[in-house]
This record gives C-alpha cells, sequence and structure tokens, in this order.
C-alpha cells in the first residue's frame, strides 16, 4: 500500500504549477517547459513546487534533480533555481530508463543498451541448459531491446545497427549457430523481430491505437487526420493520413511524420487490435 498511498498524497502536485506542465510517475516527477520565456516560467513555478512540498511535509532530493535544455537557435541561457539553489544543467539524463541528451538523438541511450546486453551473454552458456536459452532471450534479452523502441528507434537507420550486431551475435550463442554461418532468415524461423523491425512494429501498433481511440490520453488519440480526398488505387481505395509539414530536419524523424508515412504502404492489416 505504501507506493499507491504516496501516489495518491501527490495527486495534486500538477495544480501547484500554472506556467510549465508536470509529468508524474510514481516518485519520479517532470516539469517542462516550452516556447519563450523559458527559465522565468520554470522559477516562478518552481517556487510554486517548493512551497507545496513544504506545505505537504515533503522534500526535493537535490542531488537528484537536473535540468536539461533541448537546444535549438532560442536556448535559453539562464540560471534555474529551486529554493535559492541553482540547478545542475546536463547534456543527458535518465528519465523511465531511457536516456535523454540536449539534441534529441538518442546517442547516449544507444550506446548504454550495448552494455547491458554484453553482461548476458556470459551467462548464456555457462550457467543456462540449452533447453532455456530462447526462454532467456524471450523474457530478458529481447525486453532489454525492445524497452524503450518507439523512443530511441526514431534515430537513423545505421545507428541501430550495433544493437542489430549484438542482437544476431546473442541469437547465435542462443541457436549454437557458427559466427561465419549466413542469419539471413533466422529471424524469421525463430519468430523474432531485429530492432529496426520491432521499430516499424511499434510505431505502427501506436498508429493503430490511435486511430481506434485506444490511448488514455486524448492528445494522442487525436495525433492524426485523415485527407479529405480518397484515394483509389488498384486493390482498394481508402483515405490516407496527412503528412504534417516539416519545419525542420529533426521533424522527419518524429512519431507522427513516420506514422504517417507508413500508413501509406499497406501495413494496416498486419496488426490486428487483438494482439494490441
Amino acid at each position: 500500500m505504501g507506493p499507491m498511498l504516496f501516489v495518491l498524497y501527490v495527486n495534486d502536485l500538477p495544480n501547484a504549477c500554472t506556467e510549465t506542465d508536470i509529468f508524474l510517475f510514481a516518485d519520479d516527477t517532470n516539469v517542462t517547459a516550452i516556447n519563450c520565456s523559458i527559465s522565468s516560467r520554470l522559477n516562478n513555478d518552481l517556487d510554486k513546487l517548493n512551497t507545496w512540498l513544504y506545505s505537504n511535509r515533503l522534500t526535493l532530493n537535490p542531488d537528484k534533480t537536473l535540468c536539461l535544455k533541448f537546444l535549438n537557435k532560442n536556448a535559453f541561457t539562464s540560471m534555474v533555481c529551486l529554493n535559492n539553489n541553482s540547478i545542475t544543467h546536463v547534456s543527458s539524463c535518465k528519465y523511465l530508463r531511457i536516456t535523454l541528451d540536449s539534441n534529441l538523438n538518442y546517442d547516449v541511450h544507444i550506446d548504454n543498451v550495448p552494455g547491458r546486453l554484453r553482461q548476458q551473454c556470459g551467462i548464456l552458456r555457462l550457467f543456462l541448459p540449452r533447453k532455456n536459452l530462447i526462454q532467456y532471450y524471450s523474457s530478458n534479452i529481447k525486453l532489454t531491446i525492445h524497452y524503450g523502441t518507439l523512443v530511441y528507434g526514431c534515430t537513423t537507420y545505421n545507428k541501430l545497427l550495433p544493437l542489430l550486431t549484438l542482437q544476431k551475435k546473442i541469437l547465435r550463442i542462443v541457436l549454437f549457430k557458427h559466427c561465419n554461418e549466413s542469419f539471413t532468415h533466422e529471424f524469421a524461423k525463430n519468430s523474432s523481430l531485429t530492432v529496426h523491425e520491432l521499430y516499424l512494429y511499434e510505431i505502427l501498433k501506436f498508429t493503430v491505437r490511435s486511430l481506434a481511440k485506444f490511448h488514455a490520453e486524448n492528445y494522442l488519440n487525436d495525433m492524426f487526420s485523415f485527407e479529405n480526398t480518397l484515394r483509389t488505387t488498384r486493390r482498394l481505395s481508402k483515405t490516407l493520413l496527412v503528412i504534417p509539414k516539416l519545419r525542420n530536419r529533426l521533424q522527419q524523424f518524429s512519431w507522427k511524420c513516420r506514422c504517417s508515412k507508413l500508413f501509406k504502404m499497406d501495413l494496416y492489416g498486419l496488426v490486428s487490435f487483438n494482439k494490441l
């Protein structure tokens, strides 16, 4: 009951801040501000947050409080303070096990994932019987790669290649394949997806959930809109999603852009609702 009571206790925390957005997950709190006058609005709401904490007899751990700026040409340079103490500015930080960086290219996170996978490579043959290797891969290694794929998978294809190489190496150990043997069709034979295929599956599933209004948040359900005209081909007639206009190169890697482009392909039927 401890975690549940704590969540109920801090449930009204977002109401204390009026100029920023607050996201809560258990004991993790994220304060986000966008557009102009970021530093002033952050400092104003952090003062209100400090007042709320004092009123509710809670304290904030200053060592775990960090400020991450997502840089652009108008990035702010002013100090952000809490309780008259300056908050440390960092170039990357971990949030819900995903390492975010100031450029949103997820290089730091992608560099950390192979380290966690290599720790498990030696366990496979030394400590596990052969019949349990596939089960260990599905329950541990696959989940390590799969977690957060929808977020960090939006990077370029080449940046995910080290993960794919390590994924093949681990599967070779699991399946007792020689390093020189062809591994082209082994993923399909064992009902496994590569890291690139996992990302395509996740954004496709995200699109289907949004169109079916399955998300808990309304802004996720309203993210996509259909074109006004009906597209007719030799096989079928359907309306396509509107592809957003790109203001910069970074937006071409966004969910909204990539999901809309994927929907143009005949992939909609590959994800059935009973698997979501």
